[in-house]
């Protein structure tokens, strides 16, 4: 096992970062502290190793843990010893309690869960949380499972990220995604192997159908998690706090042929809300299915990581990015644009008489005016320079008329970058 303060490597370091905003992002680290239920398996080892390090190197809770000792085999014993070892070597608490279970009564399963479960409540200290380590393959499983059943549409969204003081912090992980990790980490664990017993649901589903599933449809867990996180927020259960920057957003619709998300404090990096810009692609997009959420993902990432685009999504339609912008545009938008583009350039050649902003308050022309539209340039001549630098590309919508500017020492700038700035000095030709 890596020691704590040694740990480099990239991947580890991405998950154990990828792990505390999903934790904070579901109040995980609001109590002062948490304690890991540890069974001794890769899922509860990783999960411990991974609470004591955002401990250490995040001021993260204090994290203790607690082993249950079942009794129903004859490794427990080697388990319960292999727990202390690992806390003592982790430097974390660990509470360790025996019980008594036969492995063949019936309901076993749910007779050891509600033992562990009552067991786990009894000892939790006061403002502690109790970390399980179930992860999505779980979750995918027993929601599986429901709908074998008589469900409703909650029990039907899988395991909950938070049930009171029981959290699953490993919510935002896969198994295969755990399992490289523990390995990356040179961990060591103990395999239960009553996981192979077909007897118990979960373990004949695991086995005979979600190991099909997987084969056909490789990214069954992703779809699954976007579909049960859309369906909790419809319904009012989801756990994720809503994002305080997204009332900085502002949606602009135009005219059929694109939808423009703004932030009105012009920053490149913002969050929209991934449903909107769903809905925003749908409503432009040809084709009425298609799998959007990876281009979503990359989408949302345009302007964060310098890129203008274009992104093309299914249906023709494309994104675009520029500072404080995200801009979505249907086949019906990008004919106008090459006949704007070509009425821009004439403009252009005829005594520099352009711009897409008419004059007046700028502000309110890039929020609210229904005939300016992105990418909201603004032009004028080259002695703006001393104020503002122009852009140095050409548009990709609009090529002609930007490329002319370039040429001809015509000075040209979005207006999002403008706004950002004190632009008193500058002038725009009309």
């Amino acid at each position: 096992m890596k020691s704590l303060d040694s740990v480099r490597e990239r991947y580890c370091r991405s998950v154990f970062s990828h792990l505390y905003k999903f934790m904070n992002s579901t109040g995980h680290l609001e109590r002062e502290s948490i304690c890991v239920a540890l069974s001794g398996g890769v899922d509860s080892v990783t999960l411990l190793y991974c609470l004591k390090w955002i401990e250490q190197n995040l001021n993260g809770p204090r994290i203790s843990a607690h082993h249950i000792n079942h009794g129903t085999r004859r490794e427990n014993i080697r388990e319960e010893d292999f727990c202390r070892e690992l806390c003592r070597e982790l430097k974390v608490p660990l509470k360790v309690s025996k019980v008594s279970l036969d492995l063949l009564s019936t309901n076993f399963e749910m007779k050891a869960r509600e033992l562990r479960y009552a067991e786990f409540k009894n000892e939790l200290a006061p403002h502690s949380f109790m970390a399980l380590g179930q992860h999505i393959d779980d979750s995918y499983e027993w929601s599986l499972m429901q709908s074998f059943r008589s469900a409703t549409p909650s029990t039907s969204l899988g395991i909950p990220v938070c049930n009171g003081s029981f959290i699953r912090p490993f919510m935002c992980l896969t198994k295969d995604q755990i399992k490289t990790l523990a390995k990356k980490l040179e961990l060591t664990w103990y395999e239960d192997h009553s996981n192979d017993n077909e007897r118990f649901d979960r373990n004949y589903i695991r086995k005979n159908i979600t190991t099909s599933i997987a084969d056909r449809y490789p990214k069954y867990l992703k779809h699954y998690v976007n579909r049960s996180n859309s369906l909790a927020k419809s319904l009012g259960l989801s756990v994720f706090k809503p994002k305080k920057s997204s009332k900085k957003i502002l949606k602009k619709s135009w005219k059929g042929r694109g939808v423009c998300f703004i932030n009105t404090d012009f920053k490149s990096s913002f969050e929209v809300d991934r449903s909107e810009i769903l809905k925003a692609i749908y409503s432009l997009s040809k084709n009425s299915r298609g799998s959007l959420h990876d281009q979503v993902d990359k989408f949302l990432a345009l302007g964060k990581n310098g890129k203008s685009g274009p992104l093309i999504f299914s249906g023709g339609v494309r994104g675009y990015s520029s500072k404080g912008c995200l801009f979505l545009l249907g086949e019906e938008g990008l004919k106008f644009y090459k006949e704007y583009d070509l009425e821009l350039l004439n403009k252009l050649k005829n005594n520099n008489k352009v711009t897409q902003i008419p004059g007046g308050n700028l502000r309110n022309k890039i929020f609210y005016a229904t005939d300016s539209f992105w990418p909201f340039l603004a032009f004028g001549p080259v002695a703006n320079e001393k104020t503002l630098k122009s852009l140095k590309k050409a548009h990709p919508l609009l090529p002609l008329s930007t490329q002319y500017c370039l040429d001809h020492g015509i000075w040209f700038q979005s207006l999002s970058k403008i706004l950002d700035i004190s632009h008193k000095n500058l002038k725009f030709y009309l």
